[in-house]
């Protein structure tokens, strides 16, 4: 039985809707202004900015992204879900 990350949605259900876009016409990016806002400290980054595809690269690997993250934790890499949760779980 798969975990449940979502209220709605199982792990395998949100990955599939992430990739369900490849192929169809999307918005156009809005690469530079996305940039300006990311909080990313991994330099070697090719997805800075490019959010669709990081938010994906991270999900595959069971992550969130940098711009959920406070800039202290987001700099130790950690992005996992449970440290997601120990951060935010007592401002629900």
């Amino acid at each position: 039985m798969e975990k449940i990350l979502s209220k709605h949605l199982t792990y395998g259900e949100t990955k599939e809707r992430l990739h369900s876009t490849r192929g169809k016409k999307m918005k156009e990016c809005r690469e530079k202004i996305n940039l300006s806002q990311c909080n990313c400290s991994w330099e070697p980054c090719s997805r800075k900015g490019i959010c669709c595809e990081c938010l994906s690269y991270h999900w595959r690997n069971r992550e969130l992204p940098a711009c959920l993250f406070p800039d202290d934790v987001e700099r130790t890499y950690d992005r996992s879900l449970r440290r997601f949760i120990q951060i935010y779980k007592n401002q629900l």
